[in-house]
This record gives C-alpha cells, sequence and structure tokens, in this order.
C-alpha cells in the first residue's frame, strides 16, 4: 500500500495491483518501425506523464471502470498497435519500435479518497509519484513498452487515469 499526502495535509493510501499487458483486440501487422532522425534525439528522450481525472457519469451501469478501460484500451490498440510493441536500441543505437503486439502495461489500483478530498491535482506532485507504477527500467533484461496505463478507482467512484508514454529508453 503506498501513501499520498495532498496539498492540505491529509494521508491517503492507494494499492496497486500487478501489471498487466493488455494485448489488441485483434490480430496486428509484426513489423519493426525505425524513429526518424528527429524522434531518436538524446535530448527528447524522455518518459510523459499524464494525470486525467473523471467524474462517475450519471448513467453509469455499474460495470467495473478498469475493466471498460482496459476493454477500450485492447480495442484502440489494433490502430496504434505500435504501443503495443517494445522499444529497442539497434546495434548502431538508433531506437525503433518493434511491433510484437506484446500490448501496452496496464495497471489497475484502488485509493480510499474521492476526487475532491484528493485536492487539485493539476501537477504529477513529488509525493504523487509514490502512487504510480514505475515500470522497472533494466536494458540488459527488458524492453521498454511505449504506453503504461494506470487506472484509480476511488471510494466514490471517480476514475483518475495516469498514463505514461514512452518515447524512447532514456539512455
Amino acid at each position: 500500500m503506498n501513501k499520498f499526502v495532498n496539498g492540505d495535509h491529509n494521508e491517503f493510501c492507494a494499492t496497486l495491483k500487478d501489471p498487466v499487458n493488455v494485448v489488441p483486440a485483434e490480430e496486428t501487422p509484426k513489423e519493426v518501425l525505425y524513429l526518424t532522425n528527429i524522434d531518436d534525439q538524446d535530448i527528447i528522450r524522455v518518459t510523459l506523464q499524464t494525470l486525467h481525472v473523471y467524474a462517475a457519469s450519471a448513467n453509469f451501469s455499474g460495470a467495473y471502470p478498469a475493466e471498460v478501460i482496459r476493454n477500450a484500451l485492447s480495442k484502440a490498440l489494433v490502430y496504434y498497435y505500435p504501443l503495443a510493441g517494445r522499444m529497442r536500441k539497434t546495434h548502431s543505437g538508433k531506437l525503433e519500435v518493434n511491433c510484437t503486439g506484446e500490448g501496452a502495461v496496464f495497471v489497475e489500483a484502488n485509493a480510499n479518497c474521492s476526487v475532491e478530498e484528493g485536492g487539485y491535482m493539476a501537477q504529477i506532485t513529488p509525493s504523487m509519484k509514490q502512487l504510480l507504477y514505475e515500470f522497472p527500467l533494466n536494458y540488459e533484461h527488458h524492453e521498454i513498452p511505449p504506453l503504461v496505463v494506470q487506472v484509480y478507482q476511488t471510494v466514490f467512484s471517480h476514475k483518475q487515469t495516469s498514463s505514461k508514454e514512452r518515447h524512447d529508453d532514456q539512455m
């Protein structure tokens, strides 16, 4: 269980489940896509973290939000299949996307607070980083996924979606 302290110094807890790979809903091309020289610059090799907060719909059907998002992601990966592959470095040091269809990394989490109790979350603060799944960056043993999605279910059915899109391997 991880803890988060908001701007009002209130402490909340969150539980992260083990990550799973969400594969495309249909077969996708197996190919290697090379990055352009612009996209392959060391200076832009970063992880982009975003936080999206959504209130539960009044028409909420009772479906488990993480399952709905997981199924939608699986369908979207059919069209955006490079995000279901893995980044890797060539022998010459250039980056490429190996479109393997392994899937985007998906992490479910639960928090014991509502969006309102969590406070203003326009930026990912250092204490909030404790709630985010970090992909293990062991370059000798793992290829890097271009997309990691984490979904929080809070006690009042608000959904918070956190995602990381890897532009490269941060070397």
